[in-house]
């Protein structure tokens, strides 16, 4: 996940959450060579949505264009501004980009915390 800093200094009197800038691609626009460890990769993004899980947080946006990999092969989870909070995610309109969804999330049920396991597959 990106990091959230500490006080990013007084630019404004208004709250502000500062992020960490990384430098690197997206896993949609990144060149992949032939020595590429994808079961790193995948392990990175596996343990990321392990612990967002265990914050009780869900994603719900997890695609290619929201996972980045920095200049040293670390992968971030980006662009929180669909997740909920597992309590509070039961949901009756469609929410996050179609292609990458669960299929479970196109109907009106509450949303568990495995959907995004699907969206991983995909990307």
């Amino acid at each position: 996940m990106t990091t959230i800093l500490p006080e990013g200094g007084a630019v404004s009197p208004q709250p502000a959450i500062v992020l960490e800038f990384i430098n690197g691609e997206t896993l949609s626009s990144a060149s992949f060579s032939a020595d590429t460890n994808y079961l790193h990769l995948i392990w990175q993004i596996s343990c990321g949505l392990a612990d967002i899980h265990s914050h009780e947080i869900i994603h719900r946006d997890i695609k290619p264009g929201n996972i980045k990999i920095d200049g040293e092969g670390v992968v971030k989870i980006l662009d929180f501004g669909l997740s909920r909070n597992n309590a509070a995610a039961e949901t009756r309109s469609i929410i996050g980009t179609p292609v990458f969804m669960a299929p479970e999330l196109w109907g009106d049920q509450t949303i568990a915390l495995t959907p995004p396991l699907m969206s991983t597959h995909l990307a």
